[in-house]
């Protein structure tokens, strides 16, 4: 793609957003750029939507120059490269005939490359760029999006127009991965649940029993108490023996019952 104009730029703020030589005309960023005929170095404002646009030229009698408007209201555009302005009411603008290479480009893509630039450099006059670059940096990001876009939506497409003998043998090679995949799925499924009940039925055992330990134990307790864990004897209380038995002393000597005396012979 080739471009007529040439040497494009945003006006900036301080510039008051004028091109050179648009005296109070103003080519403002967020509707178009200035630009320039290489061929007279005549300047353009160049818009996102339409045509590029400039100031009237000198009136000539030699055939340079086209009249334009009517009446008190008359002015003058280049022959062969501009034509009067078609808007109505519109005077004292002339458009140029060359393509305005700008509509090529999205007016979004255009104020955020201004935004970029003015924000890189607040204080300069103009910021300069190139319509063509940027045309096809955006191509290219398009072409990726639409090639992206074109390779998901043609998937089914591609899959649904395969031959019979491509799909038939996809499903073949399909169809086993999937049952052993199936398959390998269940047995871990079934394993896990195994592991589960046996651990399940263990901990079921080992409370049952548990619980069977501690009844026997109470029971022991109630009918034997005494020791923990060791059932008591009951022995029939008995006296002590003792060592000696009680008697009683024998007397030493034998009393004898008193016996009255012979009395003395008298005589």
């Amino acid at each position: 793609m080739t471009d007529y104009f040439g040497d494009y730029f945003f006006a900036s703020n301080s510039s008051g957003y004028v091109c050179p030589g648009f005296a109070s005309f103003k080519c403002e960023p967020k509707a178009g750029a200035c630009a320039r005929d290489p061929n007279n170095g005549k300047r353009y404002c160049c818009d996102y939507a339409e045509v590029c646009w400039g100031r009237t030229s000198k009136c000539a009698s030699d055939g340079s120059t086209i009249d334009c408007g009517d009446g008190s209201n008359s002015w003058c555009c280049l022959n062969g490269t501009e034509i009067c302005t078609q808007t109505a009411g519109q005077i004292n603008i002339c458009w140029a005939s060359p393509h305005d290479t700008l509509t090529n480009i999205s007016s979004g893509s255009l104020v955020s490359l201004y935004s970029s630039l003015s924000s890189a450099s607040p204080t300069a006059s103009s910021y300069t760029f190139d319509p063509l670059k940027l045309i096809a940096a955006t191509a290219t990001t398009s072409s990726i999006t639409q090639s992206t876009g074109h390779s998901s939506s043609r998937t089914p497409s591609s899959s649904s127009t395969a031959s019979s003998s491509t799909s038939a043998s996809a499903t073949a090679t399909a169809s086993p991965s999937s049952s052993i995949s199936r398959g390998a799925i269940a047995g871990v499924v079934i394993a896990i649940l195994a592991a589960l009940a046996l651990l399940a039925g263990g901990f079921f055992l080992f409370s049952r029993k548990g619980k069977q330990k501690k009844d026997v134990y109470e029971a022991d307790a109630k009918e034997h108490p005494g020791k923990p864990g060791t059932p008591s004897q009951h022995y029939a209380p008995q006296e002590l023996a003792s060592s000696n038995e009680r008697s009683e002393l024998p007397a030493s000597h034998a009393r004898t019952a008193p016996v009255e005396l012979p009395a003395c012979p008298t005589g």
